[in-house]
């Protein structure tokens, strides 16, 4: 394949990728991950079309190492490819194992930290199972360019003060959301407890 033009060789890689854009992950084994690891060729060329990295659906774990490092791989991959293509849709889908409430702090800090960086690339996001705190927590005016949200959060335990998500209510180019709780843990409470903060006049 070395003597294909690069644009032959970049539409190959696109027929390896599943067809369904939101199984693509991560995985070693898969593309396009797997594209980067055959040869430096292959790796330069993946990592330099932004189409191979536009759609990423990811595994939350609460074991935070594990957690941090698929982080930031995916980070470092964007880096690289996102300044100069489309930008990225996103489902991160935190699973929930109550191992212990220390391990489950870390990984809600690494999922936002990389939310908060990485957020200017994001024009659709869909968030599986992550706490009202982690939502409460993200700081607005991170999402610039997001179209499309899905939320579907877990319970805020032991909350006995109002909170407001309010990291989507200046997204200008957000159309479509989706909201989903548990049960007994609402986005607007009867309490008033716990909102979340839209657009809503654009919606």
């Amino acid at each position: 394949m070395q003597t294909l033009p690069v644009e032959i060789t970049r539409e190959i890689f696109l027929q390896c990728l599943d067809e369904d854009r939101w199984a693509i992950g991560l995985r070693p084994l898969e593309a396009p991950l797997l594209l980067t690891h055959v040869c430096h060729e292959w790796r330069r060329v993946a990592l330099d079309y932004p189409l191979l990295w536009a759609w990423m659906r990811l595994q939350v774990w609460s074991r935070s190492e594990a957690t941090k490092a698929q982080l930031q791989l995916l980070q470092d991959i964007l880096a690289r490819v996102l300044p100069a293509g489309p930008t990225l849709n996103l489902q991160l889908l935190q699973q929930n194992n109550r191992e212990s409430d220390e391990l489950q702090q870390t990984d809600l800090s690494n999922v936002t930290s990389f939310l908060v960086s990485m957020g200017w690339t994001l024009t659709r996001l869909t968030l599986v199972g992550v706490s009202s705190q982690e939502l409460v927590a993200l700081p607005p005016d991170q999402f610039p360019s997001l179209e499309r949200l899905v939320l579907e959060h877990r319970g805020f335990e032991g909350r006995t003060e109002r909170a407001i998500i309010s990291a989507f209510e200046a997204c200008p180019h957000l159309r479509r959301v989706a909201l989903k709780a548990e049960p007994h843990t609402a986005f607007a409470d009867p309490d008033g407890l716990l909102e979340v903060a839209l657009p809503w006049h654009q919606i």
